[in-house]
């Protein structure tokens, strides 16, 4: 890992040219400088006729630097007679560095350091330069302690976040103090990168304490997540673009402030800063991709306990959004801008998904003195509140057949992703527009919950804690679309089958989808669309051509059911369809039913097994939290 070392900026000519010498530095190696300086520092008070050691002394620093990583500038370009403001900015260096490494120089409660973990191959490769130029300074400002590890590699962010979890470790098990003398302080991480890189973060940590490590907990992560990875999806949804910005007068003590494109890019570090609330909880989704079952389902196989679930913090995707991720990675060579995304996409749109998903609410839990379960639940447009399930399923009964514990969907699909922290997955693609981590007001709450006498507790005005605890699923699927179930009756007519087309029902499936998938850069309008009533037998080609094709368009609230599913659960399970030998009609659209995207990784389901998600919130033995 590398220590940066930051000291006050000092004006002599030499001090410039000796800090960059000083840039990066191991801890070792600082050590070592300290010791060299304190031996040396008593030859400066000799007479200036027996500074013959002067050169003798810069050449052993030089050689010290020069097997850092980054060699600093020659000693021939110091200017004549800089030896002794030297001495001055050492015994500053060695000052500062001394604060730096025993975590003093925090403000508040905070005691232990900042850790900063930077991409430089996040994104546009800016955040490296954006970190120097703009989050330093103002930490230097507000006497925040940090340190700096840049990424080097694949899933080095996570290697980093377990080194940081380790180190705490080994100072509570020795007994040993731990930095400032707090052992439940939280480990505060600014992520310098975007989602990938709080992915592999999160991933480093969640995996370590879900193996060896449960017993000791992974302790309390709070990230600060600026914007510098692709698209961000975290960020934007929580500093939605066109919003006004939250109150960042804290700023203002600065010697420069910031630029309001520069302070939109920090948000997070100022809520940080004032600490006028506290941070969110951030859910983790666990998905564990099973093999075929080879013994009865109550008995689960030695290879299953062994499975290592995939944590994710901002979308577990199958169906088109998994697929078009798995063709784009395909066209990189030939097109390495975001057109692969856009030739993706038209290649994957008219894909049907064959599987069954199965959503589970959640046993019951303490809430003040109620006693509460979580549902499935279901969004409806035409009333704007969450109700039973209403569309097309089949109810799984409980354990012990007196109740429901969830529902089952039978495919096939053409969309189908879930996600329990973001409402955007760009800046402008709202496609989950009822998802927040901020807490919801009273009133607003009982509204979606068809409560509209708000008698949830309080007086409707004042703000409710959001416990995170709902995974939002989001569902399309193109056999319940009058205008796909249209191609039907006109093949049976003019073909004499019995069967209708796949390649028909997608071609104007594919129409469909990006009509509704359109809407979700209007705001998340797309969760508004209904189907028409009736379905009127379209007389143009299957093509779009025709003046009765203006029958099939999906209304907004209207009286029919919703084109968008939108359910809310706690768990749930995605089992693509095995291809029997006489059917391989949509072979492609079952053997692509199997890819799963996490966090924008993509990974295959075992041939004829499933994968299950679950939720895990913070507890007392650790969990992850986002400022914002």
């Amino acid at each position: 890992m590398k220590y940066y070392v930051r000291t006050a900026t000092l004006s002599h000519p030499a001090h410039s040219v000796v800090l960059l010498a000083l840039k990066r530095l191991t801890k070792s190696r600082i050590l070592f400088l300290m010791f060299l300086m304190y031996i040396l520092i008593p030859l400066i008070s000799l007479p200036s006729g027996i500074m013959t050691g002067g050169d003798g002394l810069l050449t052993s620093i030089s050689d010290v630097l020069d097997s850092s990583p980054n060699p600093p500038q020659d000693s021939s370009t110091l200017p004549q007679n800089t030896f002794t403001p030297l001495v001055s900015l050492f015994h500053s260096f060695i000052s500062a560095s001394s604060r730096s490494l025993q975590g003093l120089r925090m403000s508040g409660n905070q005691k232990q350091p900042l850790h900063i973990i930077v991409n430089p191959a996040a994104g546009q490769g800016k955040g490296p330069a954006f970190l120097d130029e703009h989050i330093i300074p103002i930490l230097n400002h507000f006497q925040q302690s940090y340190r700096v590890y840049p990424t080097t590699a694949p899933l080095h962010a996570g290697e980093i976040g377990r080194s940081i979890l380790d180190s705490r470790r080994e100072l509570e098990k020795g007994g040993g103090p731990v930095v400032g003398g707090e052992r439940d302080e939280p480990n505060v991480v600014i992520v310098v990168g975007g989602d990938g890189t709080a992915h592999e973060l999160i991933e480093g940590v969640a995996i370590d304490q879900q193996a060896e490590n449960e017993d000791q907990g992974w302790g309390r992560w709070e990230l600060i997540v600026l914007p510098f990875g692709t698209a961000n999806a975290l960020y934007y949804s929580l500093f939605p673009p066109g919003d006004p910005l939250p109150d960042t007068s804290i700023l203002s003590s600065l010697p420069y402030r910031p630029s309001p494109e520069v302070t939109a890019q920090i948000l997070p570090l100022v809520s940080f800063l004032k600490r006028s609330s506290s941070p969110l909880p951030l859910p983790i989704t666990l998905t564990t991709l099973l093999p075929a079952l080879s013994q009865p389902l109550d008995v689960p196989s030695e290879t299953s306990r062994n499975i290592k679930p995939i944590p994710t913090h901002v979308v577990l995707s199958t169906s088109l959004h998994a697929a078009i991720l798995e063709s784009s990675e395909k066209l990189r060579e030939v097109h390495p801008g975001n057109e692969r995304f856009r030739i993706a996409a038209q290649e994957s749109m008219g894909i049907f998904f064959d599987a069954r998903a199965r959503l589970f609410g959640s046993s019951a839990r303490v809430e003040g003195e109620r006693r509460v379960k979580l549902g499935v639940e279901q969004w409806d447009p035409r009333v704007g509140s969450w109700v039973k399930p209403f569309t097309e399923h089949r109810s799984l009964a409980d354990e012990d057949g007196k109740g429901e514990s969830g529902i089952e969907l039978q495919g096939p699909f053409a969309y189908f992703t879930s996600t329990a922290t973001v409402s955007r997955f760009e800046p402008a693609f709202v496609i989950s527009p009822l998802t927040s981590l901020r807490p919801s007001s009273f009133s607003e709450q009982s509204q979606q919950d068809g409560d509209g006498d708000g008698d949830g507790g309080g007086d409707g005005e004042g703000p409710r804690e959001n416990k995170n605890e709902y995974i939002y699923i989001i569902v399309l699927r193109p056999l319940r679309d009058p205008y796909v179930l249209s191609v039907s009756s006109t093949s049976s007519r003019n073909d004499q089958c019995e069967r209708p087309d796949r390649a028909d029902q997608g071609q104007r499936w594919a129409k469909r989808a990006h009509e509704v998938l359109g809407k979700a850069y209007h705001n998340g309008a797309h969760i508004d669309l209904t189907y028409p009533l009736y379905a009127m037998e379209k007389k143009g080609s299957i093509s779009g051509e025709g003046e009765e094709e203006e029958g099939w368009e999906a209304g907004v609230k209207g009286q029919g059911e919703p084109v968008v599913e939108l359910y809310r659960c706690t768990a749930f399970s995605w089992e693509p369809t095995a291809i029997s030998q006489t059917d391989r009609t949509n072979e492609e659209g079952s053997e692509r039913a199997r890819l799963v995207c996490a966090d924008g990784a993509i990974h295959r389901i075992p041939e004829g097994g499933k994968a299950e998600v679950g939720l895990m919130v913070p507890s007392e033995k650790g969990g992850v939290y986002v400022w914002a």
